[in-house]
């Protein structure tokens, strides 16, 4: 079968699909907890949607597998594993501090690179601070300082081989009272490094989620292939920019 077909057949089978809490905005982690078991699939395009790729769809895709898991006292775990450096994390993320109007998370975790073809710097930890300022029931943003240590695959400079960012999103809510369809959101994120090893361009990512019954979906544009935060984090050496989607499934 043709594969442009294929691929707008298996788009119309999802959102026909699609007709609760959704942890990550587009790449990075939200103000929402997981309050059930949670299956999350990522999925970029790894052709520029600028060139003659079909949108990026003829090149090929970085996915990843992931599962988070609601623990006591709102405290969640995630396990995930993506495509590329065959890479491993896991993370746990508690609440701060919560009130109608602000809301502080703790995101800290570990992730490893299996890939052969990586010989140093394989495990990185991670750290991310998520401070989210909820300007009334529709719009909201977020400052997500983050730190990641052995960013640098190739060592190619031990003094920037850890790296600090300050990720920043802003979204916009659209509710639905009636129908398949609960609910619109409208992100757009972005990750500035402030220090360490870091690519040419950050990281960025705009969007939109659709909230149906138990699904999250997002489909959204990125300059990154990466939706890992050891890997995301570090931007991009060009300026391309790629098709991707995200699918979450509450259990």
């Amino acid at each position: 079968m043709n594969r442009r077909l294929l691929f707008l057949i298996s788009l119309l089978i999802i959102i026909q699909t699609l007709l609760s809490a959704n942890p990550y905005y587009l790449n990075l982690p939200s103000y929402r907890l997981a309050d059930k078991p949670e299956f999350r699939l990522t999925h970029r395009f790894l052709g520029d949607v600028g060139k003659q790729y079909f949108f990026g769809l003829d090149v090929g895709a970085n996915i990843s597998l992931g599962a988070e898991l609601p623990l006591a006292n709102k405290w969640t775990w995630a396990l995930y594993r993506s495509r590329f450096d065959q890479e491993y994390g896991t993370s746990l993320k508690l609440p701060l501090y919560t009130s109608q109007t602000d809301s502080v998370l703790l995101l800290g975790g570990v992730t490893t690179r299996t890939d052969s073809s990586i010989v140093r710097n394989s495990t990185s930890w991670i750290g991310q601070l998520i401070y989210t300022r909820f300007i009334d029931e529709q719009l909201y943003v977020s400052l997500i300082p983050s730190f990641v240590t052995a960013t640098d695959r190739n060592d190619s400079d031990p003094a920037q081989n850890d790296t600090s960012a300050v990720g920043a999103v802003i979204g916009y809510k659209l509710p639905f009272s009636s129908g398949l369809l609960k609910e619109l959101e409208f992100v757009g994120e972005v990750v500035p490094v402030a220090s360490g090893y870091h690519l040419k361009y950050p990281a960025f990512a705009v969007g939109v989620t659709a909230k149906t019954y138990g699904h999250f979906f997002s489909i959204l544009l990125t300059n990154t292939y990466y939706s890992t935060p050891a890997s995301y984090i570090i931007g991009n050496n060009v300026q391309d920019t790629y098709l991707a989607f995200n699918l979450i499934r509450k259990f």
